[in-house]
């Protein structure tokens, strides 16, 4: 399955329903009947626009471990039926070399940025490696990327995208961001992904948030939360994203052709 969107900005879209009253019964009047013109209600139509409206989710990968599919833990439990899209979060920018020095140490020290990175998995137990049994999908194991593999079969529809980011693991993406071999090695680890995954369609950035907000680069609200520093200023920060969408954009255009993914 090979149909794409690349998302920045992410929105979720309720659907609309529409019904449509049934014409009312008339019977012809005969001579002796004087015939009154009566007012019916008119047809209730579906709008253009509701018919574009599509449901785009978010599918946590961290519940497996406390929650059960009938909670909403595995794949499984997306209502397919009802959705357009769903984004699995999260995945998270990492130094390509293992290295767990963070942005914030590199800023600090002062050093350069580096120009290595890949996308990896926050939770590979989760997405890979739980092979224990479904309950919810008999024959499945409860791996997040079992399941997707088996519904993107059944619902070739539906786009998956990996969410790349969230709140908490944003730590790298601007020092990824910043030179252009840094993109470059994003953009090249994003393409070996929909390789390795073929029913993978697409990618949503997550970056929270380039550029910062008025106070400027957010701090590590807990000890999982990376924090989201800036690389340069604020203004670089913005451009450097726009240069990477355009980068992983033309990247996709050329391996798949334009618009397939």
């Amino acid at each position: 399955m090979r149909r794409t969107i690349l998302t920045l900005l992410l929105v979720c879209l309720c659907l609309l329903t529409a019904c449509s009253s049934a014409p009312q019964e008339t019977t012809a009047p005969t001579a002796s009947e004087t015939t009154v013109p009566t007012e019916t209600e008119p047809a209730e139509t579906i709008s253009p626009v509701a018919e574009e409206k599509e449901v785009i989710v978010y599918f946590a990968n961290w519940y497996l471990d406390t929650k059960t599919a009938e909670e909403g833990a595995e794949v499984c439990s997306i209502p397919w039926e009802k959705v357009a899209c769903i984004n699995h979060a999260f995945w998270a920018v990492e130094p390509a070399d293992g290295s767990t020095e963070t942005s914030w140490d590199r800023l600090a020290a002062p050093g350069e940025p580096r120009t290595s990175f890949r996308v990896a998995s926050t939770l590979p137990k989760a997405d890979f490696d739980n092979d224990e049994p479904s309950r919810m999908a008999p024959g499945l194991p409860r791996n997040h990327f079992a399941q997707y593999q088996y519904y993107s079969e059944q619902y070739p529809d539906v786009k998956i995208l990996i969410s790349i980011g969230g709140w908490t693991r944003c730590g790298y993406f601007s020092e990824m961001a910043y030179t252009p071999e840094g993109r470059t090695s994003f953009v090249e680890s994003c393409l070996d992904i929909l390789e390795e995954y073929p029913w993978v369609d697409g990618f949503d950035i997550d970056w929270e948030y380039f550029g910062g907000s008025k106070d400027g680069a957010r701090l590590p609200e807990s000890e999982e939360d990376q924090g989201c520093p800036i690389w340069g200023t604020p203004e670089e920060d913005s451009a450097n994203f726009a240069a990477l969408a355009q980068q992983l954009r033309q990247a996709m255009d050329d391996a798949y052709g334009p618009g397939i993914l």
